[in-house]
């Protein structure tokens, strides 16, 4: 199975562990046929925004955000209840940078429509060489943002996670961590910009001069779902035989 999607509770292996449910709130590794994401069979992904146009694509169980001139689309895969008070969110995914001559944000935490966005990635010019990484909770990133503090490589692949916690409406950031201690920079909140029940999670496609190749999605409500141990991403593949869903 390739997705573990929102709702699906495996509550007979949960009560067998004894142990709290792993939150996972999304998951996929694109196993798909090659194809436009949003028609695969079995896709949880909806297209928004400019749907139809420069779909996004699935090819060897990864998917290419194209950026580029003119409309191009966006895809979002719902997260079910939205966030409230006293969460934080993170999402997980390995990405793999071809040019960034532009700065762009293509992943996001959102609602529906992505009309409300929060937690914004974005890909920016390098200080010296390459590019980086860098994070905010508003459509630009200026004053109120933080971007990764080293430069990183093209056509190599990074294990990011983004956090958005409710309470503060900031964002936090690392690439290739082991444990939520390791280094990460941290969003100020821009003015204006406060708390928002966020329920998808987005990848988006604009005007640019890059491709990001993504895999692996993870999201949940523990910075360990979002960055498992080696070997877990297979192991959650399986029907969601490993994944139980949180209850309200």
């Amino acid at each position: 199975m390739n997705v573990v999607k929102t709702g699906l509770l495996i509550a007979a292996l949960c009560g067998l562990t004894g142990t709290a449910a792993a939150e996972v709130l999304a998951q996929d590794d694109f196993s798909y046929a090659d194809g436009t994401l949003s028609s695969r069979p079995g896709s949880p992904w909806t297209a928004f925004s400019s749907a139809g146009t420069s779909p996004v694509q699935v090819s060897n169980q990864e998917i290419t955000l194209v950026q580029g001139s003119g409309s191009r689309e966006d895809v979002g895969i719902s997260l079910g209840d939205a966030m409230s008070a006293g969460e934080t969110w993170y999402a997980g995914f390995d990405v793999n940078v071809d040019g960034a001559s532009t700065t762009v944000y293509f992943a996001m935490f959102s609602d529906a429509t992505a009309n409300n966005a929060r937690g914004r990635l974005y890909v920016t010019s390098a200080a010296v060489l390459g590019f980086r990484f860098g994070v905010s909770d508003s459509g630009s990133l200026g004053a109120n943002s933080a971007t990764w503090g080293s430069d990183l490589s093209y056509n190599q692949t990074y294990r990011v996670v983004v956090a958005y916690d409710y309470d503060t409406s900031t964002t936090r950031l690392w690439v290739n961590p082991t444990s939520e201690v390791d280094t990460s920079v941290t969003t100020i909140v821009d003015a204006g910009y406060g708390s928002f029940g966020v329920n998808q999670f987005s990848f988006r496609q604009t005007t640019g001069a890059s491709t990001q190749v993504i895999d692996n999605l993870i999201v949940s409500t523990s910075f360990s779902e979002a960055v498992p141990e080696p070997g877990s991403l297979a192991l959650l593949g399986l029907g969601g035989l490993l994944a139980c869903r949180r209850r309200r």
